[in-house]
């Protein structure tokens, strides 16, 4: 597929690491643009589940007959899938169109590459008007665009909360939480998944009604998802349940890609921090091998320890075309093979069982390309 105008702008504009943590362009760039918002907003943060959680939200309102854009990322399919109308990626073509409308405010704000998704959602969404926009946070909260001043009344919805990111977040998990809650501002009540005792301490000290799925809620999910995205299921129910007043029977939605996703023995799961890990080492305790790679800000070694009990057999890999990606300096006794494909087909010959590919979901979503392709 050929890249978009959007994508071929941004290859040349490196900004990761020069980022500056604010919501002065994302509000001055909507702003000008004053893109209408006439549907409920459901605003998602968290550390795991935002993902999962945004797109069963997603597919509950649009059971129910409601019309739902969609704002989530990372994508693993293409770019289009950050921007979704009732299940329905935007289309290259008004995609291109849209930036080609917005590039000079882009340029003018300084946006960044999240931003300025964030910024063509808000206008693709004006266009199609739907009853429910589903923001999904891609990095704290507190900075995040989607945290933006230009909406003003939201349903905040906050997942299970754990380290990440730490390098831009810092490593204390009060000020972790902290991040996150700030998507909050003034809004009631705030939606709030099962967290460890001390988070949801924390969480109902806040000014708000706090509303959590029960124990219960989140056994009976068992049914129709597999944990950990029971509860994610069980916390987007209590959401939808509250905001539309009406008993929502459950059911069985698709999980997004690489989210325990199998093709064949091999199965894709991008989680990206500690706290994923060990519940993938619970979801599979025992494993034929696993692939794993990160990027070099994260805690790999943490990585490779807590899978090593479900596997002896484990390879760690690059991240394709990522400058973050670990390149296998510092890993100890784990064997480290360059090329992904070359990794896997080393895996498949000396495995005996399933293989877990995961650590990153910029590895997983080049993994499965590979697969699809086969």
């Amino acid at each position: 597929m050929q890249p978009s105008l959007f994508e071929t702008f941004f290859g040349q504009r490196p900004e990761h690491r020069s980022m500056d943590l604010s919501l002065q362009r994302i509000d001055a760039a909507l702003s000008t643009l004053k893109p209408k918002i006439r549907g409920e907003v459901i605003h998602i943060a968290g550390t795991n589940g935002k993902g999962s959680t945004a797109l069963f939200i997603a597919n509950i309102l649009q059971a129910e007959g409601f019309s739902v854009a969609l704002f989530t990322s990372p994508h693993i399919i293409s770019i289009y899938e950050r921007l979704q109308y009732n299940s329905g990626f935007i289309s290259p073509e008004e995609f291109d169109e849209l930036f080609s409308n917005c590039k000079d405010i882009i340029i003018e704000n300084k946006l960044t590459y999240f931003e300025s998704l964030f910024a063509l959602f808000m206008l693709y969404s004006s266009r199609k008007d739907p009853d429910f926009l589903v923001l999904e946070t891609g990095l704290g909260g507190r900075f995040d665009a989607t945290n933006t001043n230009y909406i003003k009344k939201k349903y905040p919805v906050i997942t299970q909360i754990s380290l990440d990111h730490g390098e831009i977040l810092g490593e204390n998990i009060y000020g972790i939480l902290s991040e996150k809650l700030a998507v909050i501002k003034d809004n009631s009540p705030v939606f709030a998944g099962l967290c460890k005792d001390f988070i949801m301490n924390k969480i109902n000290s806040i000014p708000a009604e706090v509303i959590s799925p029960s124990q219960a809620d989140i056994l009976h999910a068992l049914q129709y998802a597999p944990p950990p995205f029971n509860s994610n299921l069980a916390l987007a129910q209590t959401t939808v349940k509250y905001i539309c007043k009406r008993d929502i029977a459950y059911k069985s939605y698709p999980l997004p890609p690489c989210r325990q996703e199998r093709f064949g023995r091999i199965i894709l799961d991008g989680a990206h921090n500690a706290a994923g890990i060990l519940t993938l080492k619970k979801r599979f305790p025992k494993i034929g091998g696993a692939l794993i790679s990160s990027t070099k800000e994260r805690n790999i070694k943490r990585f490779i320890h807590i899978l090593s009990s479900c596997t002896r057999n484990i390879i760690a890999t690059s991240i394709p075309d990522n400058q973050r990606s670990i390149d296998g300096i510092g890993l100890g006794g784990i064997r480290f093979i360059e090329e992904p494909i070359d990794a896997l087909n080393e895996l498949d010959k000396r495995s005996v069982g399933d293989i877990l590919v995961t650590g990153s979901l910029y590895l997983c979503s080049f993994i499965r390309k590979l697969l699809l392709d086969r």
